[in-house]
């Protein structure tokens, strides 16, 4: 089969043919219908790796194939595949959290497929334990349903990790597609005001769309008006989803005393000043979402609650769909359909 692969001394991917996988005992292959372009796939880091690997951590798709003892899942059922693969021992893994797997420490967190291990951005992945499967609700494409895996499942673990007070406001920097999935559920799931801060027009026009109550570049946080906006209270949440160099002098701009920044992303690039922060701040790093989280993500896309903006892409585009997102060329969130 054809995937698209990292490859010892490269840090760009390029496709290639590999066998496909074969199920052992407990193990499951899944079809693959849909694989995200995220963009921590950057970050992975470059030169010389041990081994080449598949690329590809939030994805969807078909029972395939089952390995001996295999139970709970047969060929052709619908599933998603969480994209952290913690130890399943811990206290943490035993709870569904397998993204806090006490056994990833001094890692930032657990592997998973496309994280050195292949990913789903192939025709074929193999998944080494049933407990690492979500079953689709109906009417929900592996497509609409891949960018859940890591976005979604994040943003709903950022947005239900926070105790809203009366008259809240919250302000989302970055209006890609974590941002824009934060913003629908900010809607769906609390009463607050909702701004978004992000420097690119298209991005403002979606983040309205996806229901915020007001949308600006970061010109005009810096100018007052979000100030003016908020009757000079400040945000009580900032979720940076951005991730760049200057997001956190924005969350640290827009946060009032007492309230929540929640860094939304794998690795930034910008540094948090925390004597900066206004007084009795707290501060939450959240990269990937839980079991529990997926699933319920889920089910909010199936009913219609919350829907992801997607561009699908077959997998012979998927080197050049990576150059599109290096480039800040996407506004959907780009899908590989192998």
């Amino acid at each position: 089969m054809r995937a698209l692969r990292l490859l010892p001394g490269r840090s760009e991917p390029v496709l290639a043919d590999v066998p496909r996988p074969r199920p052992g005992p407990g193990e499951v292959v899944v079809r693959v219908g849909g694989s995200g372009v995220c963009r921590t796939d950057l970050l992975l880091p470059g030169g010389p790796r041990a081994a080449a690997f598949t690329l590809g951590h939030e994805n969807a798709g078909w029972v395939y194939e089952t390995g001996p003892g295999v139970t709970g899942v047969e060929a052709g059922d619908p599933v998603a595949v969480c994209a952290a693969w913690g130890c399943g021992s811990c206290v943490r893994c035993a709870a569904g959290r397998e993204a806090s797997c006490e056994q990833g420490r001094p890692a930032p967190s657990p592997p998973g497929p496309g994280r050195g291990r292949d990913g789903g951005m192939a025709e074929f992945l193999l998944v080494p334990a049933v407990r690492w499967l979500v079953p689709l609700p109906g009417g929900l494409d592996p497509a609409e349903a891949a960018p859940l895996v890591c976005a979604g499942s994040a943003a709903l673990h950022a947005v239900r990790g926070w105790e809203p007070p009366p008259d809240a406001v919250a302000v989302v920097v970055g209006a890609g597609t974590v941002g824009q999935l934060a913003v629908q559920l900010l809607r769906a799931l609390t009463s607050a005001r909702i701004a978004v801060v992000d420097a690119r027009p298209g991005a403002l026009a979606a983040a309205r769309l996806a229901g915020a109550d007001l949308a600006l570049p970061p010109g005009e946080v810096t100018s007052g008006t979000l100030t003016l906006w908020s009757a000079g209270r400040g945000a009580d949440l900032v979720l940076d989803a951005a991730g760049t160099a200057g997001s956190p002098a924005t969350a640290a701009a827009v946060v009032r005393a007492g309230g929540t920044i929640v860094r939304l992303h794998h690795r930034a690039s910008g540094t948090l000043d925390v004597a900066a922060l206004p007084s009795d701040t707290a501060l939450r790093s959240v990269t990937w979402g839980s079991r529990d989280t997926l699933t319920d993500v889920l089910d909010l896309a199936a009913a219609g609650t919350i829907v992801p903006r997607v561009t699908t892409f077959p997998l012979e585009k998927a080197p050049a769909v990576y150059g599109l997102l290096r480039d800040d060329a996407l506004e959907d969130h780009a899908v590989i359909t192998p």
